[in-house]
């Protein structure tokens, strides 16, 4: 599923259950950062962005999502270039199925 957010950016939902985000407005890590003619919640084109992904765990807020954590510890990744951002996708999109991890930890439970 595509998703706009807040008209300086977008959300895909993938098959396995993920949601990636690319971000490129003025308070995101992207080349927009510090543009002093952008408003809150608006973009233009940038060469950079910011990205992140996570899951909906189905608890609520706020517990309600489950990020990715990059290998500096952070939930979001600035600047990235458009290939950047292809490979994020393309790492996320192999990442197990979110509905097979659930279950795991269910029947963990259960039994």
């Amino acid at each position: 599923m595509f998703e706009i957010d807040d008209q300086k950016g977008f959300k895909l939902t993938l098959p396995n259950g993920w949601i990636v985000s690319v971000q490129i407005g003025k308070l995101n890590y992207c080349g927009n950062r510090n543009d002093e003619t952008l408003e809150l919640g608006t973009s233009k084109p940038s060469e950079t962005a910011e990205i992140a992904a996570f899951y909906m765990t189905g608890l609520p807020v706020p517990y309600d999502r489950e990020w990715y954590e990059f290998d500096s510890g952070d939930n979001v990744y600035g600047y990235c270039s458009v290939t950047d951002v292809l490979e994020f996708i393309e790492m996320v999109a192999d990442f197990e199925d979110i509905n097979t991890v659930h279950q795991t930890i269910l029947d963990r439970v259960v039994h």
